[in-house]
């Protein structure tokens, strides 16, 4: 059974951040789990709003657009 790339990069870095809420709590064992679903929300968390930032932005970039091109076509006085 063989994963994605993608799913392997995932989890590496739920590892990572994991392991980083572990050495913040001051190394404290018995909390793999729940350092391991915090690191799984975090990170969800922060792919939204990358999601919904890049969202924003091409919204805007679409509206600077169309602004642009009614600029480009109002009469010349």
């Amino acid at each position: 059974m063989s994963q994605s790339i993608d799913a392997l990069l995932q989890k590496a870095e739920i590892e990572r951040r994991a392991y980083e809420l572990y050495l913040q709590s001051g190394c404290v064992n018995g909390r793999d789990v729940e350092n391991w679903l915090a690191a799984e929300e975090e990170l969800r968390n922060e792919c939204e709003n990358r999601d919904i930032l890049a969202k924003k932005k091409a919204f805007v970039a679409t509206q600077l657009g169309k602004v642009r091109a009614r600029r480009t076509k109002l009469p010349v006085n």
